[in-house]
């Protein structure tokens, strides 16, 4: 006895079972519903039209017409009424001799059977020739018919084959959404490799609606890898120093000047202005002792060294400025899935480090006979570093998403491609040095001592890194409530091995990895803890 393997995931609850096919018959050869074929119907009058395995009886006189093309016998042609027709390479010909031609688009076929009354005859039938490349919306109950052979406009089912549908780049394939009864046989659909940054590969989504896929195979390609984040900048020059002060022996020698520097502020238009203390003058006997330095940002910076009253003095305190850069945080966790697609999850800016403070002017020195040397002025104080801005997250590679949808896949294969890297985080702006202090003036023999020097300014702290952003996945199937059927084999599903998670700028500290994307043929993620993953049942019937 054969089985089929299969999975129901409802909300994050898994449910383990087995479909046993009716006797004598491959269970991954039955269509629909995994019995074997029957003969179409036969009405007995009535508007009504079955679907599927049956035929479809158009009423009327109770004459019953078949609209399956894998069981309609006479060249396995179906009845003009059942549907409209799609062939790629159409030319104005009748359809078996009907006035009824077929469409070159699937968007064109499926607005004319939009408007039928009869939901059940509103059948598609696709060549398998060539590939349409368009994404196509349903919103309505509607039942597509692919691998059909159109060369000789009999529209007979080749078993084996595909219509092959795909989407330009950014684009799903195919959307299925709202309330509506959705069923799919033998297309091969198939999503282009993102090209974008940080954009995903999506095959198909399936949002609140029912959707049945037979013989059908779904390929998503590799998605892109997350921006990284941009740079704070290159370290800026070095913060204005300090001036010399006046030497020994001139009469009012005056203090050097302290260095200054322009920096920017949270608050655009209004910048910071560090500015060193000055040094102090020069003291004599007659005019008393050497000036104080100054301090410097006025009340912020290193204090200004003292006056000599002993023909001594100070040099000017040296300016501070915090150490530690604040990063950006990592782009944490695994994202959500609605029905614009996969959103991972971006790191966060750093942020700009603190300006260092200046430092205090030098003090002058006194002498006996003569006015004694000035102090030097103090350095400015350094600018933070720029930011480092945020790592985005990698895109994700899915063959089928679904969206608090009821799904059926019979006999389906699914693929997915490489999930995105998570873009690295920005690297700071180193902080700027501040400015040297400026040397005392310089003594005079015998006694006069040098003035004392202007204390350094302190260094800007460094730019925090940016966060890195969090990796994309390689899934199969990604699910968001609903129920998923499998009557396939896992062995079906070939998700690839997806990229890491990024990085953070500086590949030196701790804590900036984004997390890791997934690869896994199936993964909820309304699950407990952030989702939880599909796991099929083995277990035969009792």
């Amino acid at each position: 006895m054969q089985y089929a393997q299969w999975v129901v995931v409802t909300s994050g609850v898994l449910i383990g079972a087995a479909a046993m096919c009716a006797a004598g018959c491959d269970p991954y050869d039955c269509r629909d519903t995994l019995t074997c074929p029957t003969s179409a119907s036969t009405g007995g009058g009535g508007d009504g039209a079955g679907t599927g395995g049956g035929g479809a009886d158009t009423g009327g006189g109770g004459a019953s017409v078949n609209c399956d093309p894998t069981i309609s016998s006479d060249f396995n042609m179906v009845d003009a009424s059942c549907g409209v027709y799609v062939w790629s390479n159409a030319f104005v010909v009748p359809y078996l001799g009907t006035n009824t031609n077929p469409y070159k688009t699937l968007a064109a076929a499926l607005t004319d059977v939009a408007g039928r009354t009869n939901p059940k005859l509103r059948n598609v039938y696709v060549c398998n020739e060539g590939t349409f490349t368009e994404p196509v919306a349903l919103s309505e109950d509607v039942t597509l018919w692919g691998g059909l052979n159109c060369d000789n406009l009999t529209w007979n089912y080749a078993d084996g084959s595909k219509t092959a549908l795909t989407a330009l780049a950014g684009a799903i394939p195919l959307t299925v959404s709202g309330t509506v009864d959705v069923t799919v046989h033998d297309f091969a659909i198939t999503a282009a490799p993102a090209t974008a940054l940080g954009g995903s590969s999506i095959a198909v989504v399936v949002d609140s609606a029912t959707a049945t896929f037979t013989h059908c195979d779904l390929s998503a390609g590799d998605a892109k890898d997350g921006a990284s984040g941009v740079n704070g900048g290159v370290p800026a020059p070095q913060a204005g120093s300090g001036m010399q002060g006046d030497d020994a022996g001139a009469k009012n020698a005056s203090g050097g000047s302290g260095g200054t520097n322009t920096c920017d502020t949270n608050d655009p238009g209004v910048p910071a202005n560090l500015a060193g203390g000055p040094g102090g003058g020069g003291g004599s006997v007659i005019g008393g002792g050497g000036g104080n330095g100054g301090q410097g940002d006025i009340d912020k910076g290193g204090g200004g060294g003292n006056g000599g009253n002993n023909l001594l003095c100070s040099v000017g305190q040296d300016g501070s400025g915090r150490t530690t850069p604040v990063n950006g945080l990592a782009g944490l966790g695994i994202g959500d899935i609605n029905v614009s697609g996969y959103h991972g999850a971006d790191g966060t800016n750093g942020t700009n480090g603190t300006n260092g403070t200046s430092g205090g002017g030098g003090g002058g020195t006194k002498a006996s006979m003569t006015y004694g040397a000035a102090g030097g002025g103090g350095g400015a104080g350094g600018c933070g570093g720029k930011l480092g801005t945020k790592g985005e997250a990698g895109g994700s590679s899915i063959a089928l998403m679904g969206l608090k949808a009821t799904v059926t896949m019979s006999a389906c294969t699914l693929s997915a491609g490489k999930g995105g890297n998570g873009g690295a985080g920005g690297d700071g702006q180193p902080g700027q040095q501040g400015g040297n202090g400026g040397i005392g003036g310089m003594g005079s023999a015998p006694a006069v001592l040098p003035g004392c020097d202007g204390g350094k300014g302190g260094k800007g702290c460094d730019g925090g890194n940016g966060g890195g952003g969090s990796g994309g996945h390689s899934l199969g199937i990604a699910m968001a409530g609903g129920m998923l059927t499998q009557n396939m084999p896992l062995s079906a599903f070939q998700p690839t091995v997806n990229g890491v998670g990024g990085l953070g700028g500086n590949m030196n500290v701790s804590g900036n990895k984004g997390t890791k994307g997934l690869s896994i043929w199936c993964w909820d993620f309304d699950g407990t803890q952030d989702g939880k993953a599909c796991k099929p049942s083995n277990k035969p019937p009792s």
